[in-house]
């Protein structure tokens, strides 16, 4: 068993040679944030991918019933995908949907969805939360999202394991392939989390304080 190909979307590249060259020329993808007004937080400076397109990347499914976690997920995969070389044997079916399957990891879901709930509850609008919350919220569509784009049909495993997501998603796809309930696995994570602009993430560090968030989706083959 061998890593083919890795698909990433992150704030310093999409695709894998682009977020290499970045890590090589020390770009950071911290800056203000600029997605919503983060005046009444303490942080104001995050990590965000900005310029992603889903209809850039997505063949099957229609990103505007899509989370934004899904959407990055999905076009991860793809990516990953073209880089292990079976981009082609995607397109002429010559990959088996039931022996394919899916491994992802998250620590919150779509946490875009809850925010608006939230902003629906704050402003006593609560009538106005319609059922796309319910098809994009639960954090196992982010699995099922990227399995649907691939059109794999085998083990589909969402892992919601806080900041260990990832690597169980991976050491859950080794299982099946290493079981032989696979031959092809997609694994990964989509997840905001959070690490400091100025320095390394030290989540236990005597002198953390506060974090800024950032956003990626990785997959590996």
């Amino acid at each position: 068993m061998a890593v083919t190909g890795i698909g990433v979307v992150t704030p310093i590249g999409t695709g894998r040679r682009e977020l290499w060259e970045s890590l090589l020329a020390g770009r950071s993808g911290f800056a203000p944030v600029a997605s919503f007004d983060t005046g009444r937080h303490p942080v104001h400076v995050g990590a965000e991918v900005k310029g992603f397109r889903a209809e850039d990347h997505l063949r099957r499914l229609d990103p505007a019933r899509l989370g934004r976690a899904s959407q990055m997920a999905a076009a991860a995969a793809l990516l990953a995908l073209a880089d292990a070389g079976l981009e082609a044997d995607l397109e002429a079916g010559e990959i088996d949907p039931e022996t394919a399957g899916v491994s992802m990891g998250t620590t919150s879901g779509e946490p875009l969805e809850i925010e608006r709930l939230d902003d629906r509850i704050l402003a006593a609008e609560t009538e106005r939360v319609g059922a796309e919350f319910i098809e994009r919220y639960p954090c196992h569509t982010i699995a099922a999202s990227v399995a649907s784009e691939l059109g794999f049909e085998g083990g589909i495993t969402m892992i919601p394991a806080a900041c260990a997501a990832g690597n169980y998603a991976v050491a859950h796809a080794f299982d099946l392939l290493r079981t032989g309930r696979a031959e092809v696995m997609v694994a990964g994570g989509r997840t905001p989390s959070r690490a400091s602009p100025t320095r390394a993430s030290r989540a236990w560090g005597r002198s953390r304080r506060r974090y800024a968030s950032r956003s990626t989706a990785t997959a590996r083959v």
